[in-house]
């Protein structure tokens, strides 16, 4: 049977390598080397961050959109295929070392860098269709497609080609365990071992090397989980910050308040989500924790005065979609309004509901509709 990542490679028909060439007029064995360390990295370091549960509610939806075009992976393969959605995913996977990770892709098969960076480009919507069509075939969620993705962490990162250098950007992160080669006497019980321990070294630098520097953030309210890029403060509990303006705040580490102002001290810019707390089915009333919360996120936003939030709220469609409509509208208007009345100005913060049209996972299943009932502020910077 077929390996995962063999079926995912499956996926790079002769016509798409053929259009690469042709494009960057590099040879056919140079770009088939370049995919070869591409998408087993793509794939490691997205199972490497399946415990992050808003990253992976992210690629569930953009896995289930990408599996229902049938041109995504070729678009993406044109001169001129751009998809900014996909794009902006590929740099949430690397963040700040996306940049490395092209270098490291283009020394290893011996090609430009912007031929590496197109590899890159048409690997994260081959991995994401591949992902899709699991979903579709077993009828994943994220959370049952993060348990999957965890299963194949071993896999993808054993993977790796020889040769293939993780950029030194992640390994400077967190020590490394190193493989030692074994000495001609050892005996054969230890080889399996060390193999192991290399692995599961390079499983654990992967792992820190994207907790540590990715840039587009997720989480949810209250949850304690951390997506985090250069924390201070405590090593848990409470995480105190100094914010532009003279401001300081003091927030649980790990929560929105943690990851929106670790976003917006760094120097990337674009789009990040996040999730708020969700209010229940039937009901847009915010929790007190939530609004104490949204209040340390206001004050965040005031000090960075050229983010702009769009709230979108999003329900399952177990209503008729009049009703999802106007619920997930009086939802988002309602997180909206807290955080103007808490000083944010009106004009950098939107509400939209779309009721049950963005799912992120199936509503065939109660987890399924639990994961569509969601509320997300959606934080650009200019």
């Amino acid at each position: 049977m077929a390996s995962t990542l063999e079926n995912m490679t499956a996926l790079l028909t002769p016509e798409i390598l053929s259009r690469v060439t042709g494009q960057t007029g590099e040879s056919e064995s140079a770009v088939t080397k370049g995919f070869d360390a591409t998408i087993p990295a793509i794939a490691a370091m997205t199972a490497n961050r399946s415990d992050d549960r808003g990253f992976m509610r992210q690629v569930a939806y953009l896995a289930s959109r990408t599996a229902a075009d049938p041109d995504a992976i070729a678009s993406a393969a044109t001169a001129s295929g751009t998809n900014t959605t996909t794009e902006d995913w590929l740099s949430s996977v690397f963040g700040n070392n996306l940049s490395g990770m092209a270098g490291s892709v283009a020394r290893y098969a011996g090609i430009r860098g912007s031929t590496a960076t197109s590899i890159l480009s048409i690997g994260a919507p081959l991995v994401l269709t591949y992902l899709g069509r699991w979903m579709q075939r077993d009828t994943l969620g994220a959370t049952e497609l993060a348990e999957r993705l965890r299963g194949q962490r071993a896999q993808f990162a054993a993977a790796l080609p020889a040769g293939f250098e993780v950029p030194a950007s992640i390994r400077a992160t967190a020590p490394v365990a190193t493989y030692v080669a074994p000495k001609p006497d050892t005996t054969s019980l230890n080889v399996p071992m060390l193999i192991l321990m290399g692995m599961l070294g390079l499983g654990g630098l992967l792992w820190w090397g994207v907790r540590q520097s990715h840039r587009h953030v997720q989480t949810a309210i209250g949850t304690g989980v951390s997506t985090l890029v250069g924390t201070s403060g405590t090593m848990s509990g409470m995480v105190t910050r100094a914010l532009p303006g003279n401001v300081t705040l003091s927030f649980a580490r790990g929560g929105i308040e943690d990851a929106l102002s670790t976003y917006l001290a760094s120097p990337a810019k674009g789009t990040s989500s996040f999730e708020v707390d969700r209010f229940g089915t039937e009901s847009s009333s915010l929790t007190p924790q939530a609004r104490e919360q949204l209040r340390n996120v206001a004050a965040i936003l005031n000090a960075y005065p050229r983010a702009r939030v769009t709230v979108a709220a999003h329900t399952d469609n177990a209503s008729d979609e009049a009703t999802n409509l106007a619920m997930s509208l009086a939802q988002a208007e309602s997180v909206a309004r807290e955080l103007i009345d808490a000083g944010v100005a009106p004009g950098r913060v939107r509400a939209q509901g779309f009721g049950s049209q963005k799912p992120i996972a199936s509503n065939m299943t109660e987890p399924g509709r639990s994961q569509n009932r969601r509320v997300m502020l959606d934080v650009a910077v200019k």
